[in-house]
């Protein structure tokens, strides 16, 4: 063949490499190279390790023993793992899982010119922003362009960072109103700027409360009289975190969270009044029909029912282990709802769950339950897989458990959680932010 350009899709022929003023410095580093060089004993680990593999024959070019010793231990199907050589490889073959026809592709420039590839090369279509002149994120475009545009895969990197980089919660926590039905949507401004907001709830146009809670820890009750144009904290409440609201009406209302937290207010939030129930974990979601019959779900899927403004909550059976997250009634009539005498407090099966907060500082919790008594273990791992400290080991009774986390000693960063009793492995991660 005499012209070998004709193969090549004109798209890609005609995408240049990227460019930026060069800032002065006393040391540059190349794009793969770190400040920070890796511990002394990690070094002689992966050194024993070369040595013993076979030197004389070429290693597996799927990646077949990592597959399975990475789905083994973060409790994924295979098919869920891709590994590749190089972050080249691996951004390639994301992209080409993700990304096709009449799709799209976000990235930020300048960064690489792999990006673009992998959108052209896909035939997917191309959304373009470019970075602040100190090489910060525009985060405002990235929020706007991520609320009104379908985006299949969000490629974040710059020159700066070129393996990845993070945004900063703070920058995308805010509260979106709408007066038109959700076509577009107003930014508004709240006190308590570092917070995790999980629920919001009106009982008119001015009316409302969000609740959710401080870094994962202090819980917070926002209210609005005036459409969210002005938010204002309501004090006086102790609780690590609340995930859901309730009001019937202007004055009465419950909001619910952790630690089986149950809270009544019937003066709009001026005071609230503990409510007593036998849960003593997440809960995640309350509702009313109507000032007396109401409903919360939460972890390990509970389910409490109240026939009088939340004076008794009786537990009902949902015939799952899995975290109810969300209840609402349809009907308004509701008189009489029947419970289950035989709720039991042992799982059908085993089941490890996600530890909250998370991410979390210094401490979380973490919940498994066991269907029948039996040896434990419960591990966690740094991102290398090395064990940092086992915080269960030893034999555990039938039923649901709670175990707390003090990460004090650790460094901020991902890190993993097993839980191994008998054949049931189960991982996830959890992130550290000090």
């Amino acid at each position: 063949m005499s012209d070998w350009g004709n193969i090549v899709k004109d798209s890609l022929l005609e995408a240049g490499t990227y460019s930026y003023n060069e800032l002065s410095c006393e040391v540059k580093l190349n794009q793969n190279e770190s400040p920070f060089d890796i511990p002394a004993a990690l070094k002689q680990e992966i050194t024993e390790e070369v040595c013993r593999s076979h030197w004389n024959r070429y290693p597996s070019l799927t990646g077949t023993r990592l597959k399975l010793e990475l789905s083994s231990f973060l409790g994924l199907p295979e098919k869920c793992i891709v590994v590749g050589v190089g972050s080249d490889e691996m951004l390639s073959a994301a992209a080409s899982v993700v990304l096709e026809k009449n799709k799209s592709a976000l990235r930020v420039e300048p960064t690489f010119q792999l990006y673009k590839q992998c959108a052209v090369s896909n035939g997917a279509n191309e959304i373009v922003l470019q970075l602040n002149s100190d090489f910060s994120y525009p985060v405002e475009e990235i929020v706007r362009v991520l609320k009104n545009r379908k985006v299949d895969l969000f490629m974040l990197a710059s020159p700066n960072s070129p393996t990845g980089n993070s945004l900063n919660l703070t920058d995308l926590e805010i509260i979106l109103k709408s007066t038109d039905g959700g076509r577009n949507w107003i930014q508004q401004t709240y006190p308590s700027k570092a917070s995790w907001l999980y629920y919001a709830n009106f009982t008119d146009e001015n009316t409302g409360w969000v609740v959710g809670d401080k870094d994962g820890f202090d819980g917070i009750i926002l209210k609005t009289t005036d459409g969210g144009s002005n938010w204002i904290s309501q004090s006086g409440i102790d609780s690590s975190g609340f995930t859901s609201s309730y009001f019937i009406d202007e004055n009465t209302g419950w909001v619910v969270g952790s630690n089986g937290t149950i809270l009544n207010t019937t003066n709009g939030g001026t005071s609230w009044t503990s409510q007593e129930s036998e849960a003593d974990s997440w809960l995640q979601s309350v509702y009313f029909t109507d000032e007396n019959i109401g409903w919360i779900v939460g972890k390990w899927g509970k389910i409490y029912h109240t026939t009088d403004s939340g004076e008794n909550w009786n537990p009902q059976n949902s015939g799952t282990i899995k975290w109810l997250v969300s209840v609402k009634f349809v009907k308004t009539d509701v008189t009489e709802v029947e419970e289950d005498s035989k709720l039991s407090n042992i799982p059908a099966q085993s089941a490890l769950g996600q530890n909250y907060p998370n991410p979390f500082n210094p401490t979380t919790t973490i919940a498994y339950g066991l269907p029948q008594a039996g040896k434990v273990q419960l591990t966690v791992y740094n991102l290398l897989g090395k064990e940092v400290t086992r915080i269960v080991d030893g034999e555990m009774p039938a039923g649901y458990h709670e175990i707390s986390l003090d990460a004090t000693d650790l460094s901020s960063g991902i890190y993993f959680y097993r839980l191994q009793t008998g054949d049931f492995v189960q991982t996830r991660k959890m992130v550290l932010l000090k």
